[in-house]
C-alpha cells in the first residue's frame, strides 16, 4: 500500500519573512533581536488581523 502525504526527508525552515506574513504583519514591520528571538516573537503573537477584528467586536458590543 503506498503511503501517501509523506513529509519528504529534509524540509526547509520557513523564512521570519514568511512567518511574519503568515500572522499578518505589515511588511514594513520591524522585529528586534536575534533570529531565534524573531522567530518566538512572530509564534508568540496573535495575527494582527485577528486582534484587530477581535478589538473592532469588542468596541462595536460596547457602543451598541
Amino acid at each position: 500500500m503506498p503511503q501517501c502525504g509523506e513529509a519528504p526527508k529534509r524540509l526547509r525552515r520557513i523564512t521570519i519573512n514568511e512567518a511574519a506574513r503568515l500572522q499578518t504583519f505589515p511588511v514594513t514591520y520591524i522585529f528586534k533581536g536575534r533570529k531565534s528571538s524573531v522567530y518566538r516573537q512572530i509564534g508568540n503573537a496573535v495575527p494582527c488581523l485577528l486582534a484587530g477584528k477581535v478589538a473592532q467586536f469588542i468596541k462595536d458590543t460596547l457602543f451598541e
